[in-house]
């Protein structure tokens, strides 16, 4: 489902909206979210996994840095957090363009091409 397509403007859209305008006040996080994760959902639904686990860790992540028990260990949990994000990232972004090159290069000096099953980029990277 595209933002321009007739299903998000003419079904996704309209419900979305009148859910989130017609739920209370407290509720309206969730029907936000409910509504992303379904949109990110019906176009990758193998990558859901990744966006839920990621959002996950960066809302635990953020609980933890205004708690003041972790007050002495922020920069470090800050650091582990983007550092996965970024992680993350590189994979999804550089892991085949760096196995295929490396490939490449071990055919050219008479090696055998690395066998690898290529990573799709998920729509939220």
């Amino acid at each position: 489902m595209n933002f321009n397509s007739e299903l998000f403007l003419f079904y996704f859209l309209p419900v979305w909206a009148a859910a989130y305008a017609t739920s209370p006040e407290r509720n309206r996080n969730f029907v936000a979210l409910s509504a992303s994760l379904l949109f990110y959902a019906w176009g990758a639904p193998q990558f859901i996994i990744v966006v839920v686990a990621s959002a996950a860790l960066d809302w635990i992540v953020g609980r933890a840095l205004v708690d003041p028990d972790w007050e002495s260990r922020r920069k470090v949990l800050l650091f582990a957090g983007i550092s996965v994000n970024v992680a993350i990232l590189l994979v999804a972004k550089y892991a085949n363009f760096v196995v295929e090159n490396v490939s490449a290069a071990m055919v050219t000096l008479g090696g055998q091409p690395i066998q690898w099953a290529l990573i799709a980029l998920p729509i939220g990277v």
